[in-house]
């Protein structure tokens, strides 16, 4: 939760300390690790609908006032997904994908409006996480759209084979989930589509994470406020709907989460 002065920060290490061997009755090395912050700003998000005294009256027997809440609440709660793997920074979150540090990768098969993705790429990314000590055990995940990870799952080889080895997984009886290497997969709209590369404007990404390793500060829920006196919407009839909410989201170590861009949707 965010305080009340709507800004929060926590200490983080960005760089350890370093450990030697010694003899009995050496002194030890000194060495400070580097440390950094992590500052959690609330950044406001709104949306303002119109909607006519006649819909809230007659439209599905009184409950279109629930119905548009529902959906700006919906609508917020997306855009606020999307930002956190793509905002532009500023007002807006700054997104997963343009801070600086994150692990990154390039598809083996390039080309020159964008390149293949293919299992051995994301399993490529995920051994250079390990390597780097990022804690893929701790709940990492696979995000891509749904239709680059259909394409993936199903393309086949010369042979007429499947080439990506997919599988499927339970958490505790629940949905059958997507899983690659032992990591879940999930297609989601929230993966940009449009990245770009030589002529190509329309291009995605796969997404390596630890959910765990991103920090995300709220101040309450989603409010909103109503009012008949907007302009002259009062003597038209028309009530003005409200949402806002205050949130910002930071990753513990960019690291923790990786890339591959610039790929053909397909």
């Amino acid at each position: 939760a965010l305080p009340q002065s709507g800004s929060i920060q926590y200490p983080r290490v960005t760089g350890g300390t370093t450990i030697v061997a010694f003899s009995e009755g050496e002194a030890s090395t000194e060495s400070t690790p580097t440390t950094g912050l992590i500052t959690l700003t609330a950044k406001g998000y709104t949306g303002l609908v119109e909607l006519t005294e006649q819909f809230f009256k007659f439209a599905s027997m009184g409950v279109a006032d629930a119905f548009v809440r529902n959906a700006l609440t919906l609508d917020t709660a997306l855009k606020i997904d999307a930002d956190i793997i793509n905002g532009t920074g500023g007002n807006y979150i700054q997104g997963i994908v343009r801070t600086s540090g994150i692990s990154a990768r390039t598809a083996g098969t390039t080309g020159t409006d964008g390149n293949t993705l293919n299992q051995k790429d994301i399993e490529f990314l995920i051994a250079q996480m390990r390597d780097a000590n990022v804690p893929i055990d701790s709940g990492a995940f696979i995000a891509t759209t749904s239709l680059l990870w259909t394409s993936l799952k199903y393309r086949e080889d010369t042979a007429g084979n499947f080439a990506t080895n997919a599988g499927y997984m339970t958490y505790g009886g629940g949905r059958v989930v997507d899983q690659l290497g032992g990591v879940p997969v999930f297609g989601t709209s929230q993966i940009p589509t449009n990245r770009a590369k030589g002529s190509a404007t329309n291009l995605t990404l796969a997404l390596v994470g630890i959910g765990s390793e991103l920090m995300i500060g709220r101040a309450g829920g989603v409010e909103m406020k109503m009012t008949d006196s907007h302009g002259s919407n009062f003597a038209s009839g028309i009530f003005t709907l409200r949402s806002t909410t205050w949130v910002d989201a930071k990753m513990r170590h960019p690291s923790a989460f990786g890339t591959i861009d610039s790929l053909l949707n397909s």
